[in-house]
């Protein structure tokens, strides 16, 4: 017996032991991260010293992400993954070191963070490549629900850890736990088999040109696809509004709300409430048949989220609260169903570049939002950008109602005739 796309009924164990790992992985690295950002504060108390690492933090997948996704289709993904998290552990381990010899400087951290995060975009890269030909399709929603979920639990359980053991150890241990939780990642990639396609099946020479070819292939086959171009470009404009509103957070709940820090916290950690209850809800209600309702759905749970966090008085902060949770939650349904969808549309020998192509791209008009949404508030306010980012992400949910392109996409594999193939 074999599944719709012809992948063995036995696959959950081994997909959900290599998940866990990577799960378990990741939970080290966020608290690592976030014991870095104390440190440096504490050392510092610098924000341009902090918006330096935060650039360090997406640099990689908008500059460099189409390069991981190229890389990705053109090796073996086992393999990828394999280096990816051994590189980042190595990364924790030397900061550890030059921290435990008195060596630490801030360029330190710049550069390993940029190592760290270089190997979780191609890891990311190639686990959800991987995912393709591990799981059944009939399953890609569900186990993208699962990924939302870990990130809700992740944005809620790491600070918590990291405030808690950060004045019981000292930095050193705590990027040891990072490496000890690399482990995990690691070791079950030596004992479980992930397929290849056709690409991905041996061993292929990597150049420069190469690597360019590959990553015009992965753009012109969004070009070609006419319903993920549409869905990038409406991506694009909602992330444009809606990716500086954390940002505007902090100023909301000290301006606004005339809250302190406390306060802050609560809205923080709804966001990861949300996620973990965005990701239960398509575990468990997303599939194939319901996408063409899920995604305009949860573009209308974060416009409905977004007023309410907007249109709150300053007396009302539980409201903010109450919409940073449904947030989080749209937030989930959003992203786990673009990806179950890509996964289901894109031929499984382009995913690789597809995807970090589409990640490049749909982040890329962040770092001009933060701009725009910075000199917006310093002449007008945080609250009416906040609603305006309401309001258009309420239009990209009605104009997907009316594109039929977009709603029929995962129906079947778009093929890559016509689009640069590689050598």
């Amino acid at each position: 017996m074999q599944t719709s796309n012809n992948i063995s009924p036995s696959w959950a164990r081994p997909f959900y032991t290599l998940w866990s790992g990577q799960a378990i992985s990741l939970l080290g690295s966020r608290i690592a991260q976030f014991a870095l950002i104390w440190w440096l504060t504490e050392k510092t108390g610098s924000a341009v010293i902090l918006t330096t690492l935060s650039l360090m933090v997406s640099l990689p997948q908008v500059v460099l992400g189409p390069f991981a996704g190229a890389l990705v289709d053109r090796l073996n993904r086992r393999n990828v993954m394999l280096v990816a998290d051994s590189l980042a552990a190595l990364a924790s381990a030397l900061l550890a070191l030059l921290f435990w010899t008195n060596h630490l400087q801030t360029w330190h951290i710049f550069v390993a963070t940029f190592i760290v995060q270089l190997g979780g975009t191609m890891q990311l890269s190639a686990m959800t490549a991987s995912t393709t030909l591990m799981v059944p399709k009939e399953n890609f929603s569900r186990v993208q629900g699962a990924n939302q979920t870990l990130q809700g639990i992740l944005l809620i359980l790491a600070p918590l850890i990291g405030a808690l053991i950060i004045d019981i150890l000292t930095l050193p241990f705590i990027l040891g736990i990072d490496v000890v939780t690399a482990a995990f990642a690691i070791i079950p990639l030596f004992f479980i088999t992930i397929p290849t396609t056709t690409q991905t099946g041996g061993l292929r020479t990597v150049t420069p040109s190469s690597l360019w070819h590959d990553i015009q292939a992965g753009f012109a086959y969004m070009r070609s696809f006419r319903a993920l171009l549409l869905l990038s470009s409406l991506v694009i404009v909602v992330n444009l509004f809606q990716g500086p509103i954390p940002s505007l957070i902090p100023i909301l709940v000290k301006e606004h709300f005339v809250a302190g820090a406390f306060q802050f916290a609560w809205m923080r950690m709804a966001i990861g409430a949300g996620f973990i209850c965005g990701g239960l809800v398509l575990s468990t209600w997303g599939n194939l048949r319901t996408r063409r309702s899920t995604i305009p759905f949860g573009l209308a749970l974060m416009a409905l989220a977004t007023f309410m966090i907007g249109l709150s008085p300053g007396w009302a902060i539980g409201v903010a609260v109450a919409g940073m949770l449904l947030a989080g939650m749209a937030m989930a349904i959003i992203n786990g169903t673009i990806f179950a969808t890509m996964q289901a549309s894109v031929a499984p020998e382009m995913q690789g570049r597809v995807f970090t192509a589409y990640q490049s791209t749909s982040m890329a008009a962040m770092p001009l939002g933060l701009v725009l949404a910075g000199f917006w508030t310093e002449n007008w306010n945080a609250t009416s950008w906040v609603v305006v980012a309401g309001i258009v992400t309420l239009c990209a949910a009605i104009s997907i109602l009316f594109s039929p392109s977009i709603l029929g996409m995962g129906k079947e594999l778009t093929t890559t005739q016509g689009i640069p193939q590689t050598s």
